[in-house]
Order: structure tokens, then sequence, then C-alpha cells
């Protein structure tokens, strides 16, 4: 397994147990959908410019992360990003899905769903019954319809929200991806709670960053779900890593992604969500 020289230190730093979280769900139109890159005629494949293609799909969380990561990738991978908050229980939302893995041909898919998709109709964790109805009926066709040109897909499993129940909730879609992976080999799991959450696995706000010195992980919106810069530097970080495993030619980060102009203004937005610890 390859290591970057700056990954020890980050793991060293982010470290939690398996829980769960999201995104405000007052704060993303889950019918919207969004890229960045060139645009596209739906239902037509762009041309390949030879580099690796990656979508990174999915909520407001994912649309903190996204600008990262992609910077961190630079020109290396022509990488797409679709805002789409849910997966399941929303026939507007699998057919921009489609529209997008249709179009882009990704080589790798990374997916972060969180606080609207557990307001799915479709989904009912809490019984056996509606367990295995959401994991045959919504996630396996999802998931067959990301890998049906032979992508390999991650999904990143939310983090701990503040109020427990909504954790609670969330902690149920974790369940349902892991046990995803467990039967097939095409898609892997990442709890994002490993590298925002507090040491002991609950919600927390701040984290000790290089130094030591506390550092503003989540945003100051309610209910506190969102990325700040220094989260998303957190959590990109595996996702980094990952993607450069599943790649056949190895991809480095970009010096000095991680305080990149996607960190602050004027393309960090609302940057007086991520205020400086008192």
């Amino acid at each position: 397994m390859k290591r970057w020289p700056w990954l020890v230190l980050l793991f060293a730093l982010a470290t939690g147990a398996a829980c769960a979280s999201g995104d405000d769900a007052a704060s993303v139109d889950p019918t919207t959908t969004t890229a960045a890159g060139p645009g596209t005629t739906a239902g037509a494949p762009e041309a390949s410019d030879g580099r690796p293609r990656i979508v990174l799909g999915g909520d407001s969380v994912m649309g903190n992360l996204a600008p990262g990561v992609i910077a961190a990738l630079g020109d290396q991978v022509d990488a797409h990003y679709l805002a789409q908050a849910r997966i399941s229980g929303d026939a507007a939302a699998r057919q921009a899905w489609a529209d997008t893995i249709e179009e882009q041909d990704p080589d790798l898919v990374v997916v972060h769903v969180g606080s609207w998709e557990v307001l799915s109709p479709d989904f009912h964790p809490h019984d056996a019954a509606g367990f295995d109805a959401y994991a045959t009926e919504q996630l396996d066709p999802f998931v067959e319809l990301l890998t049906g040109g032979g992508a390999e897909v991650l999904f990143l499993g939310p983090a701990a929200a503040r109020e427990e129940q909504r954790t609670v909730n969330l902690m149920s879609l974790n369940r349902e991806l892991i046990a995803l992976t467990e039967r097939n080999p095409s898609v892997d799991f990442i709890n994002a709670g490993t590298y925002v959450n507090d040491p002991t696995g609950g919600f927390t706000e701040t984290l000790p960053g290089p130094g030591g010195v506390p550092v503003r992980i989540r945003r100051t919106d309610d209910p506190r779900l969102h990325l700040c810069p220094a989260g998303v530097v957190r959590l990109a970080t595996p996702v980094l890593q990952w993607i450069d495993e599943h790649l056949d030619e190895p991809v480095t980060p970009v010096e000095g992604w991680d305080h990149g102009s996607w960190s602050v203004p004027p393309e960090l937005d609302k940057p007086e969500q991520c205020p400086a610890v008192s």
C-alpha cells in the first residue's frame, strides 16, 4: 500500500469510531445537479483525452469535499462533481446519476450521501425486512448503474451528527454501506467519522491541527454537519489515497493543495461559517 509523506501525520491527527452523519437537509435541493468540468449533452459520452475519469457525487458535504479533492488531483485526472443528494426514492435523482455516468464513463466514483438519503421513502433500516429491501431494491441496482462501465466505487459513510436521533439514522445508513462492500467487490467504504469525529466517535466542531492547535472542522450552520477547510483536508486525505491505489498510474497531490484557492474566499462559500477557534 502506498503512503504519501503527509498521510501519516493526518492519520495520526484523525481518529474516531464508526458513527454516522450527513448534510443539513435544509441546505441542498436534492434535485439539483451540477458538474465541475466541460459541459456535455445528456446521454452523449465525452471524448476521452486519455486521463482517468473520476466522478465525485453526492450531497452538500460532498460539495464541501470535492473542491479540495479536485485541487489535489490537478490535471492528472478528469474529475467531475455531481450535486445530487439522494441515491433512492427520487426518479429525477436516479436519472441524474445515470446521465452523469453515461456522459463521463468514469474509472472511479466517490459518493457521499447522508441526511437527505435517510429521509428517502425507500429507506427503512430499523427492521430486518426494511434493511434487506433497501439493500436489494436500492443499493444494489444503484451500484450496478455506477459500475456498468467498469468503474470502481467508494462510498463515504457520513460522520456523527450533533443530534442523537440523526446520528442513529445515519449509523443505519453506514451499516447498509458496510454490508454492501461485503457482497460487492467493486465497492469500498470509508467512514468519514474516523477523520472528523472526536476521539470517542462522537460529534465535534474542532480537532487538533498542526502543532496541536485546535482548528474548526465543522461549519457553524445548523446542524453543523458541513465541513470547513480543515475538515475537508482530513477527509480528502484517505479519499486521495484510495484514488491513488485504484488507478493504473500513480497520482501525486499538487503541492499546496491543502491551502489552495478552494479553501479561501471568494472560492470558499460562506467563510463566516468557519471562524477561527477562539
